[in-house]
């Protein structure tokens, strides 16, 4: 485990930090303890892998991003048309209007990545903490079994509450430190990943759909909103909301394919130092033109075979990596296990998130002045 004075890696620090209120100081203390925790993960399992910990940095720096926006992009706002030279529909009458809903929709979003953002820390920081603190170097706790540490996560399905997931995701991690086989530790480090992915992933489906749905949310509260504030017998304002409930989901459907286009060009992405991703493309490949590291490219593991072969029968019939619809969970997986297995030893991963003076204001719980450098 690291002791480095700072570091954001002892399980009290990160249940401090899931309670920050503030969403924008909290999400960024997470990426920084996310990365800390990732460096001291890498060190224990042997300097070669990434861990859940190193995608989850810069997942949670993607998400800060719309976090901390207090404007609506300008692509955004010419995609709509609101900015005059806009290939949108909108026209000048409308203008007005249309800003204030998207505004209004871009508030619902970051509400919705800030509670996932801190939903998922909370619950696995202190958990990958507790793991360190356990067997990290020579500083864990003397005697203290494997099994003890997975007596602590619950038992069951994730769905349920549980974190079975977790238990043997990380029985994967302890025993990859010990395996020699460079190969064979690598595909048990990346099972673990992914089974850590797969519970978070099933954690944040409620997030994740709240914020894809944000737009007709905001349409809808605000035609019940005018409704309310009309002048009308209360039997005659219950059938004008029933009438809204009823018509208006209809009459969204028409603008959903200009909403798709919006959080295709501007949420789903993920900026890593290599360049952004775009989650509805397959991945771009490696700098040698390989799709996967060689110690990956061939899958000998039979839990792994098991759980990739899993999650694409889940899929369906979908071809390629790209997801086709962000809020469907399975689509998602297959995304995700090709990013983690596809960039699981791509050291660019493992660099710092911030500029060191930003870094230290962040680890001091402070919001660092201008724009976040890297």
């Amino acid at each position: 485990m690291d002791t480095t004075p700072g570091m954001l890696t002892a399980p009290e620090v990160c249940r401090e930090i899931a309670g920050v209120a503030d969403a924008v100081p909290r999400n960024l203390q997470i990426t920084q303890s996310y990365h800390d925790l990732s460096s001291a993960m890498h060190r224990w399992l042997g300097g070669r892998d990434a861990n859940w910990c190193t995608f989850a940095t810069w997942a949670s720096k993607q998400a800060g991003a719309f976090i901390r926006n207090d404007e609506v992009p300008r692509g955004l706002r010419e995609l709509l048309g609101i900015e005059a030279g806009g290939a949108g529909p909108a026209t000048p009458a409308h203008r007005s209007w249309l800003l204030g809903f998207v505004v209004a929709t871009v508030e619902d979003v970051s509400r919705h990545i800030a509670d996932g953002n801190r939903k998922v820390y909370a619950e696995l920081g202190p958990i990958f903490a507790r793991f360190l603190q356990a067997f990290g170097d020579d500083l864990g706790d003397a005697g203290r079994t494997i099994d003890d540490f997975c007596a602590t996560l619950k038992p069951g399905d994730t769905a349920d509450g549980g974190q079975e997931r977790l238990r043997r995701a990380f029985r994967y991690y302890h025993a990859a430190r010990s395996v020699e086989d460079a190969k064979q530790r690598a595909e048990q480090i990346l099972l673990a990943n992914l089974l850590v992915g797969q519970h978070e992933q099933i954690r944040l489906q409620s997030a994740i759909a709240g914020s894809l749905d944000a737009p007709f949310d905001v349409a809808l509260e605000r035609a019940e909103r005018r409704a309310a504030a009309l002048r009308l017998r209360d039997a005659t304002r219950q059938l004008l909301r029933f009438v809204i409930r009823l018509v208006m989901p209809r009459a969204l459907r028409d603008a959903k394919d200009l909403w798709i286009r919006a959080e295709t060009e501007f949420m789903m992405t993920l900026a890593l130092p290599d360049g952004t991703l775009h989650l509805g493309d397959d991945l771009p490949p490696l700098p040698d033109g390989r799709s996967f590291p060689p110690e990956l490219e061939q899958i000998r593991n039979s839990d792994l075979t098991a759980f990739l072969a899993d999650i694409r029968a889940a899929r369906g019939p979908a071809s390629g990596s790209g997801a086709d619809n962000w809020a469907d969970l399975d689509d998602r997986m297959v995304f995700i296990a090709a990013l983690f297995r596809s960039r699981q030893q791509d050291e660019r991963l493992l660099q710092q998130p911030f500029a060191p003076d930003q870094a230290a204001v962040i680890r001091d719980g402070g919001v660092p002045e201008g724009k976040l450098q890297v």
